[in-house]
């Protein structure tokens, strides 16, 4: 998959539910340094992710933008465990995002996500990229950088343009990163 995506669940486009109450457990992902995301979740609600590796990929080792062309475009209650993530280069480790393709919209965050025992190894890229996003309590994360990267741990990356483009009450809880942690 050049430029794509190597796993995607997401609903259909015409569908004006979110997919519910799915697993995705025991995968292994790798991008060969071709594939733009490991792996992503679009406008998914109360599912479960765990045991899931994900390296060689250029853009996101793993992805939560929700599904710009679905109606209802949110992620909402999702855990995810043991996710263990290689971020190439500039590549991001985990991106938790909403649809931020539709400005002043709102309702349109990855919200009131679990993440547990998240590892994202990562160089010059961000681990832990949260944009979009709302709620979240990440527990027991970590980000390890290469010797010689200049990347963040974290990012909380939001604008004040009144888009609804922010990372708001997210929690971290037992984090170890290695690399400055940045908030705009």
């Amino acid at each position: 998959v050049v430029g794509g995506i190597v796993l995607y669940v997401a609903p259909e486009n015409t569908a004006l539910i979110p997919l519910y109450d799915c697993s995705v457990e025991d995968v292994q992902i790798e991008g060969n340094g071709v594939a733009g995301v490991g792996g992503r979740i679009g406008s998914v609600a109360n599912s479960e992710f765990a045991n899931i590796y994900s390296q060689g990929n250029t853009s996101a080792a793993f992805d939560t933008t929700a599904t710009a062309t679905v109606p209802v475009t949110w992620n909402y209650e999702n855990d995810f465990r043991r996710l263990f993530l290689h971020a190439n280069n500039t590549c991001y480790g985990l991106l938790v995002a909403g649809d931020w393709t539709q400005p002043n919209s709102g309702g349109r965050n990855t919200a009131f996500g679990r993440f547990d025992k998240v590892h994202v190894t990562h160089k010059n890229g961000v681990a832990f990229l949260l944009h979009s996003c709302d709620d979240c309590v990440f527990v027991g994360c970590a980000a390890s950088r290469i010797s010689g990267g200049v990347g963040d741990s974290i990012y909380f990356n939001g604008t004040s343009d009144g888009s609804y483009r922010a990372a708001l009450g997210n929690h971290f809880l037992g984090f170890n990163g290695q690399g400055p942690i940045r908030a705009v």
